[in-house]
């Protein structure tokens, strides 16, 4: 609804609203593990709490099993535990602590709030009034999306751009 709200208000006030759609590839399964331990602290979450899930993390293993050959353990320092009641907290704390980093002045002023971005799960909006700001906060959410171990998924990103014309 808060989409519909700003194309809409773009489009009957004239003003330009450009949008970024970015899809990660494979986002639970790419998660980094140090960004999983600095997004809960940066959220407060006691220490105790913190070095649980990181150990609870670091002593999960897998094994292949080959015809009658089992492989050595495998470990992981990527993903979330799919099935885990906390796994969709955990990934939202990384996609908020990616979040913390975009320029809070760029976005479309909307019943005088600015909303810079929108985000569901591993899809997050980008808002801007101009394609040169919608750029800037593309590229420092991009540098904090990497950093974390994501990667965008071309196939599923758009931008779109509603531009006001002189007397339309």
């Amino acid at each position: 609804m808060l989409l519909q709200k700003c194309i809409g208000d773009a489009k009957s006030r004239c003003r330009n609203l450009t949008l970024a759609f970015l899809d990660m590839r494979k986002a639970f399964d790419s998660v980094g593990h140090g960004a999983l331990w600095a997004a809960c602290k940066r959220l407060g979450i006691p220490e105790h709490l913190v070095n649980y899930y990181s150990e609870f993390y670091s002593m999960s293993s897998t094994r292949l099993v080959l015809g009658n050959t089992l492989s050595n353990e495998i470990t992981s320092k990527r993903g979330i535990k799919q099935g885990d009641p906390m796994s969709v907290h955990l990934f939202n704390a990384v996609i908020d602590l990616c979040v913390q980093k975009l320029n809070r002045n760029i976005g479309y002023m909307l019943g005088g709030e600015k909303i810079t971005y929108m985000a569901f799960a591993d899809d997050i909006v980008l808002f801007a009034e101009s394609k040169e700001g919608l750029c800037v906060n593309v590229e420092l959410l991009n540098n904090e999306l990497r950093k974390a171990g994501f990667e965008a998924n071309p196939g599923k990103c758009a931008t779109i751009s509603i531009g006001a014309r002189k007397g339309k």
